[in-house]
């Protein structure tokens, strides 16, 4: 009979990229680092794709530039993650669940928590730059650094804020005891 010789039509390359960006796009709503945490989940790379990954310039510059992306999106609260992920990946420790402490050998935990304090305290500051107070607080007092929260509130004009904003205030200023004077007064308005 006849044979057939069949060839693509595309490259390789071009319907990778086609196809990684559908499952970004409709598995992990566009989530980068939701997507590299579940491929480390699934298993851990080999040697050899650890070297290639290397030589393409590493997770550290993919888990940079997942934060440029991250940040230009004003994803903060993913930006977080990824902060961690990127110093989980420098001690070469699991990525796959990076904001926890649960298999940080003990000899690693002191560096780790600081890492942790750092992205909350950078996070937190990103937020707080964008005006969102809420998320800010949540980042400063997890990390027990209120004073920038405070100093936020005693310099916020009361009349300059919307009802939500102004909710939010005495919730953090006087509920959180952020800034309780300035929450009471914020009430009284």
């Amino acid at each position: 009979g006849r044979t057939f010789v069949y060839q693509p039509c595309v490259s390789r390359e071009p319907t990778h990229r086609r196809l990684a960006s559908k499952l970004l796009g409709q598995v992990f709503d566009g989530a980068v680092d939701q997507l590299v945490q579940s491929v480390f989940s699934v298993r851990q790379p080999t040697e050899d794709e650890l070297q290639k990954l290397e030589q393409s310039g590493g997770t550290a510059a993919a888990i940079d530039r997942l934060i440029e992306i991250l940040k230009f999106e004003k994803q903060y609260h993913r930006i977080f993650d990824a902060l961690l992920l990127k110093v989980r990946d420098e001690m070469r420790l699991s990525l796959a669940r990076p904001t926890s402490f649960d298999d940080v050998p003990a000899e690693k935990k002191d560096e780790f928590e600081k890492a942790y304090i750092d992205a909350a305290r950078a996070v937190g500051k990103m937020f707080l730059d964008d005006g969102q107070l809420g998320p800010a607080w949540m980042y400063f007092r997890t990390i027990q650094e209120t004073d920038l929260i405070r100093e936020t509130l005693d310099k916020t004009d009361l009349d300059k804020l919307d009802g939500q904003a102004v909710e939010e205030f005495i919730n953090i200023g006087l509920h959180e005891g952020a800034h309780p004077v300035k929450g009471f007064q914020a009430l009284l308005r």
